[in-house]
């Protein structure tokens, strides 16, 4: 296994992780034209994401928005920089 499909894998297994991210179950008749065959497993499909600290009923823009705060915040990047 080469770096890019190791690091495909541990955001694959940190997206199957984390409560927060919505899928969908798929079958590989789902999965675009081209996608290698040898790839093991049930393909999913993001649906949608919530952040734990925002009202479901809010907008997803808003959840991304927070979860953008979050990820900043922890590689100490500011907001107001940009």
């Amino acid at each position: 296994m080469d770096l890019d499909e190791k690091v495909i894998l541990i955001i694959y297994r940190l997206l199957e992780t984390t409560r927060t991210f919505l899928f969908t179950p798929r079958t590989r008749e789902d999965l675009p034209k081209g996608f290698p065959e040898d790839v093991p497993g049930v393909p999913y499909f993001l649906d949608s994401y919530v952040h734990p600290e925002v009202p479901l009923e809010k907008p997803l823009s808003e959840h991304i928005a927070a979860a953008m705060k979050d990820v900043m915040k922890k590689s100490n990047i500011s907001l107001e920089n940009n």
